[in-house]
């Protein structure tokens, strides 16, 4: 056994009894060996640093274990046991992290988060200032509140206020929200029907309205209440502003709103989807000088009149689909609704309205533009203008329209409808009836005043193509109409003495009869025409230079033609039955070129 040697014995081994008793706690340079000294070895207060070498005792030499917070001075134990602050700006502390992150402290990422938001933008989450998002709180005043809180800019080009961020949740609120002239900034959430900013029940104004150029909102859906004191979802009342990858509901008025009370020239409407909205899906304000909109991809649906309505010109639509409007109004229920002029539809189509495709009408409606279109099943026309002039309608699809029509061969279910207007041109459009079933029309989440009824399998289209009074100078050109895809039977039906007809397929038709009178007017567009009657012809309406047909004459006694007016011929033509007369036009005057029977 190990011990120090004894006082008055162990003569002569004094030496290697002590050397034996350091070994177990030394080395052999007289060093302590780790892990001898511990807790249990030490009487209290005996390690004092007055006793202590400095830097003689690291963490490498003392033990796991060694030193317990029961062996501290309780002065050091509280401090140990008070949580740290709070971060402030003027202060470190700590910074509390909430959310499903992942990713590392050095570098979090937020799994989900639809739209990123770019380091250096300035984002005001509404959150911060009070909203919940819940779906139950009012969340009026805290969207104000981040609004206010957003820095004023001067009305730059180079300024922004920041980003108003909605995260992923449901927002009431009683709308009234106003992005203002000295606040450019982005309206942004995290993807529509991610982010849904909702009117609560009883509100009466516009949800959110855009007074700053170059702002608008994206990724958010904004949802009304339809049966509620009409109101806009979104008001576009400043240049440049916009809506991008939005989708807006049930508003109790129009889903956008666009130069409500002021000027929106060179708006934006990018992959906006409107549905059920009980006024229109997007209306243009006229007189509000909000040109030059650019619209593509957006979808508008089962609106309560009509889906679109362009009051104020220049506006290029590309790929806008509307459909299934004109749920409440009697009158005002068509799909496009262009009162203007200069507007480009271009790649957009026109559906299962309840009433007319594409309206154009009313003075100073002039020069607008269908191209590449499809209208179809429409209960009325499928395009139809009204005392306007100068449209262009081409390469487009217009069929089974005038599905309301139960009989009727009036011009009000043609599939392109001019009435009154002049220099038209249309050209290369497929126009006709397949007389295929439509479904009718099914309505989720609210009941409508009125409902599209659907048809059976028949053709209800009545003409390819009709005139209404004072129309004339038309080109139409290149078109199939073929009668037989008619609901009437006949191709056409024109008035214009001084139109233009090239190229088109209208099937089999018949050859078209006159009854002689005084003064006629032949049909528009055929080379040979039957004249019935007894009575003697004196003048045909002029029609376009270099017209040439031939008149056959069927009656027993047929009246013939009178030399004089503005009939040039060689002589007074007085026929035999079937007897024949050919005549050319210079535009005011007929001409004859040759005759049979008398000569």
């Amino acid at each position: 056994m190990v011990r120090l040697p004894q006082p008055g014995g162990d003569q002569g081994n004094w030496g290697n009894i002590l050397n034996e008793y350091l070994e177990q706690s030394h080395d052999p340079r007289g060093n302590l060996k780790d892990n001898v000294v511990t807790a249990n070895t030490l009487a209290p207060h005996a390690v004092t640093t007055a006793a202590l070498a400095s830097d003689s005792v690291t963490a490498a030499i003392i033990a796991d274990g060694t030193i317990s917070e029961t062996l501290l001075d309780s002065a050091l134990q509280t401090r140990l046991n008070t949580p740290a602050p709070s971060a402030t700006t003027s202060s470190v502390g700590l910074l509390q992290l909430a959310g499903d992150l992942s990713g590392t402290a050095q570098a979090p990422t937020v799994p989900g988060l639809v739209t990123k938001v770019s380091k250096g933008d300035l984002v005001f989450n509404v959150k911060d200032y009070g909203a919940q998002g819940n779906g139950t709180a009012n969340d009026t005043a805290a969207i104000n509140a981040a609004i206010t809180a957003m820095p004023s800019i001067a009305n730059t080009f180079g300024g922004v206020a920041g980003v108003l961020f909605f995260p992923a949740g449901r927002y009431l609120t009683d709308g009234g929200h106003t992005i203002p002239a000295d606040k450019r900034m982005q309206v942004r959430g995290a993807g529509p029907y991610v982010s849904i900013i909702q009117q609560r029940s009883g509100a009466t104004s516009d949800l959110i309205t855009i007074k700053a150029s170059n702002s608008g909102i994206t990724a958010l859906t904004l949802t009304g209440q339809r049966g509620g004191t009409p109101s806009d979802l979104l008001v576009l009342d400043v240049a440049y502003s916009y809506a991008r990858n939005v989708t807006i509901n049930s508003a109790a008025g129009n889903g956008i709103t666009i130069g409500k009370t002021s000027s929106a020239i060179a708006h934006r409407l990018t992959e906006v989807n409107i549905r059920s909205c009980k006024g229109y899906g997007v209306q243009v304000i006229s007189g509000s000088e909000s040109t030059d909109g650019q619209w593509s991809n957006c979808d508008i649906g089962q609106s309560g009149l009509s889906g679109v309505r362009i009051s104020n010109g220049a506006q290029n639509l590309f790929g806008v689909h509307v459909w299934g409007s004109g749920v409440e109004s009697s009158t005002d229920k068509y799909g496009f609704w262009l009162d203007s002029s200069s507007n480009i539809l271009i790649g957009c189509q026109s559906e299962t309205n309840l009433g007319i495709g594409i309206h154009v009408g009313g003075t100073g409606s002039e020069g607008n533009v269908v191209n590449a279109a499809k209208v179809w099943g429409n209960l009325g026309a499928g395009i139809y203008g009204f005392s306007s002039h100068r449209h262009t309608i081409t390469g487009s699809n217009i069929y089974n329209n005038g599905v309301n029509n139960t009989g009727s061969n009036t011009n009000s279910f043609a599939g392109i409808m001019n009435d009154g207007g002049v220099e038209w041109v249309v050209s290369g459009n497929n126009i006709y009836d397949d007389t295929k079933a439509l479904q009718a029309g099914s309505y989720s989440g609210f009941t409508p005043g009125f409902t599209y009824p659907g048809r059976t399998a028949q053709a209800t289209q009545s003409y390819a193509y009709a005139e209404g009074v004072n129309a004339d100078f038309n080109s139409i050109s290149g078109n199939v109409m073929r009668r037989e895809r008619t609901r009437s039977g006949v191709s056409y039906n024109s008035v214009g003495v001084r139109n233009y007809w090239s190229g088109n397929t209208i099937g089999a038709m018949a050859i078209p009869v006159v009854a002689s009178a005084a003064s006629v007017t032949l049909p528009a567009t055929n080379d040979f025409i039957f004249v019935s009657g007894a009575v003697a012809i004196i003048s045909i309406a002029a029609t376009v230079p270099g017209r040439r047909v031939t008149l056959r004459f069927t009656d027993a006694v047929p009246g013939g033609l009178v030399d004089g007016s503005n009939l040039k011929l060689a002589a007074t033509f007085t026929p035999t039955q079937n007897d024949t007369i050919s005549l050319a036009c210079d535009g005011t005057d007929w001409y004859e070129i040759t005759r049979s029977g008398d000569i």
